[in-house]
Parts: structure tokens; C-alpha cells; sequence
């Protein structure tokens, strides 16, 4: 078990963020921790409406959709007003467990290329020099009032899922998008941030946990592994942040798991249908880390089309490299 001290503030400990990339199992992951409703208070995805909406809007496709500016309704949701409900959530009986996005906190319009901060303006007043190389547009004094912990899977398995619910007809009108777009595959980003957090020493050895496994280092979960070991991974996940695992975590399916997954999920449900239905995590035998095989790709031009298929591929290839290189990180459970 953990016996080293988490990062504190005023006596309470920090919020746990569990930072991913699209369709990486993350919110059936996010179930597991869901049913700990006397240790922590969840939140799904809460920058996602700045980020889109709001008026610091920084994602793609709020510029591709032509939009300037707050889409009504958002006008007051920056990037500030949603760390306050983190903080606000974050109390002393209470942990708050958070799952975004990378992309969510990167800025992707052309000043993305540029040297110099990126910082949302409603948070201006906190930019640090340490901030001249953050990818994000979170600052660093708020970037360290976290306890960071990262989730990824192989892309040939999450890229043509994100195609699936982005451009196919039959699940536009669950997702509300109608295209898809390469830049929300999300794991340049998340490399990038990783390697600005552990650059700042955010996941250096003040914050790395001794694991019960003997494992020492950054949080780092493979989707696979997590299939394959449930136990064992939510374990050494809850060692990582000092919450005491129970078996019963990884089982949801009374009246009041479902009360909370769809006040939990209110918002993006339409990516979320498997994981808000789903009643556990169980292990699942021969997940295999995939390769570009030939009867893969065949697939995607039955169920997409040939140009379909070309797009995926090609999202695959780019995003490939930084999955490999996170994955380097992984926790070692054998």
C-alpha cells in the first residue's frame, strides 16, 4: 500500500486528474472510480465546455463550425470558472476524481506552432515564466494543484471508433457531430503535456508513489492492460493515489449507480451509451495489441468506404509514434 504523503493544500488533497486522449475505455475506467461516491466526487470531462464553447474557445472545431466567440448559454464558462467547480468539489471528506481530455486544454489554433504561452485569458494574471513552453492553456500554478495520471490506447483501436461516432449518419444524431477531425485524436497533446508536467517536476519523485507492486513512477495505464488485469490495474491505480482499492469497485448495476452515471454523463452522452450501460468491468481475454493489418483496414473500407478507411489509416500513422512513446510509461503489473 501507499505510504508516501500525496500533494496537499490547506489540508486537503489534490484533485486526481486522469488525462487521456478519445475512446481509450476511459469512462468505463471513470465507472470504476464512480462507485466510490464516499471517498470522491467525480467529474466528467469539465473542460470540455470551454473549450468548445465558451469564450476562450480553443479546440478545432469550434473555429471549423465558424463560430466566434461564447455560443449562448456559455458566455461565463472560461477555463477559471471550471477549476473553481474542481476546487469547489475538492473537500476534506470528499477527493475530486477528474477525466479530460489533452486536447481539451490545447490551444489548436496557428499559434499552437509558435514559442511563447498559450495561456487562457481568464487566467493571464497567473502566467509564470515557467509558462514559455506550456502546451496547455491551464498555467503552471494551477497545472500543479493536481495529482496527474494518464490513460492511453493502442490508436488502431481508438481512432476508428472516434470515425464511427464523428462521421457515420447512424450516430450523428446521438454524438451531435457531423465530421471528423484527425486533431482531436488527442495524443499529441497528451504527449506534449506529459513531457511539460514531467519537465516542471509534476511527475518527478515528489509525486511518484511507491507502488504496492514495486512499480515506481509516473501513472502511465495502457486500455489493454486494464482489460486484461482489471484487478490488478484498479488496484495499482488506487495505490498511485492513495485510495484504498475494493473489490466492489469494479461492479455498478443498482438504482443508484444509474441515478449517477446519467447526472454524470449528462452532457456527451452519445459517447458514452457503452460505458453508461455497461454494469462492470470485467476481464476480457485475448486483447492483443493490434498491428496494421491488412483484414483491419479491409474492414474500415466495408464499414466507411475507401476514403474512410484512408483517413483513419492516416490518423493512425500520425499518432502512432506518441502512443509508443507514452507507453514507454506504462505501469508493469507482471
Amino acid at each position: 500500500m501507499v505510504t508516501t504523503s500525496y500533494p496537499v493544500a490547506d489540508g486537503v488533497k489534490f484533485p486526481i486528474m486522469l488525462l487521456t486522449h478519445p475512446r481509450s475505455c476511459s469512462t468505463a475506467f471513470e465507472r470504476v472510480l464512480m462507485t466510490r461516491r464516499d471517498a470522491l466526487s467525480c467529474l466528467n470531462e469539465p473542460f470540455a465546455d470551454p473549450s468548445f464553447f465558451g469564450p476562450e474557445a480553443c479546440v478545432e472545431r469550434h473555429h471549423a463550425n465558424g463560430e466566434i466567440g461564447a455560443r449562448p448559454g456559455f458566455e461565463d464558462c472560461t477555463f477559471k470558472s471550471r477549476m473553481e467547480l474542481i476546487e469547489m468539489e475538492n473537500v476534506l471528506d470528499k477527493r475530486c476524481f477528474v477525466k479530460d481530455m489533452a486536447f481539451q486544454l490545447s490551444p489548436w489554433q496557428e499559434k499552437k506552432l509558435d514559442k511563447g504561452p498559450r495561456i487562457a485569458p481568464s487566467y493571464s494574471s497567473l502566467q509564470t515564466d515557467g509558462d514559455f513552453d506550456n502546451p496547455s492553456v491551464l498555467p503552471l500554478p494551477i497545472l500543479s494543484r493536481f495529482t496527474w495520471t494518464f490513460l492511453i490506447r493502442h490508436p488502431q483501436q481508438s481512432i476508428p471508433s472516434l470515425y464511427r461516432l464523428s462521421a457515420t449518419p447512424e450516430k450523428r444524431e446521438a454524438t451531435g457531430w457531423q465530421y471528423f477531425l484527425g486533431s482531436e485524436a488527442g495524443y499529441r497533446e497528451l504527449r506534449q503535456l506529459f513531457d511539460y508536467l514531467d519537465s516542471q517536476g509534476l511527475l518527478g519523485d515528489t509525486n511518484r508513489q511507491q507502488q504496492g507492486n514495486g512499480y515506481s513512477g509516473p501513472c502511465v495505464i495502457d486500455a489493454a492492460d486494464l482489460l486484461k488485469q482489471p484487478e490488478r490495474t484498479v488496484e495499482a491505480y488506487c495505490n498511485y493515489v492513495g485510495l484504498d482499492y475494493q473489490p466492489a469497485m469494479l461492479q455498478w448495476d443498482t438504482l443508484e449507480d444509474d441515478e449517477q452515471a446519467a447526472e454524470v454523463f449528462a452532457t456527451w452522452t452519445g459517447f458514452h451509451m457503452d460505458a453508461i450501460r455497461s454494469r462492470g468491468l470485467k476481464k476480457k481475454d485475448g486483447v492483443k495489441i493490434p498491428t496494421s493489418a491488412k483484414n483491419d483496414y479491409d474492414s474500415w473500407v466495408a464499414e466507411f468506404g475507401a476514403e474512410g478507411a484512408r483517413i483513419i489509416q492516416d490518423t493512425i500513422d500520425a499518432n502512432l509514434v506518441h502512443y509508443l512513446y507514452l507507453k514507454k510509461f506504462a505501469m508493469r503489473l507482471d
